[in-house]
């Protein structure tokens, strides 16, 4: 090995008091050795999850297009559901996926939980 492989970085990074708290209340329970035992198995634990998403472009489309594909996933999803699942699912920008579903609640096509 090299000394390259052991090379580590230090990153900083300042939290709220309530989360401080929370960590520190895990370390004393025994589950993390330290703060930084915590916070380099939060990093790894989101990196691994970021790897897992597939990265998504954002498609272009009218309202009426957005309000379908809302009413098809509505169909297809029971139970409530946020419009940025439609957007994510659906690779579309937030703001008319909005728009689209205030028309619908207008329209009593659908209602707001």
């Amino acid at each position: 090995m090299t000394t390259q492989e052991h090379v580590s970085y230090q990153v900083a990074s300042k939290v709220s008091k309530s989360t401080y708290m929370k960590i520190k209340r895990l370390i004393d329970e025994g589950m993390f050795l330290n703060f930084s035992n915590f916070t380099r198995k939060a990093i790894e634990d989101e990196l691994k999850l970021l790897g897992e998403v597939d990265i998504i472009s954002i498609k272009e489309a009218s309202i009426s297009e957005v309000k379908k594909k809302i009413e098809e996933y509505l169909n297809q999803h029971q139970g409530p559901v946020y419009p940025s699942d439609i957007a994510d699912h659906y690779g579309l920008e937030l703001e008319p996926v909005f728009e689209a579903v205030k028309q619908l609640v207008a329209e009593c096509k659908v209602k707001e939980a």
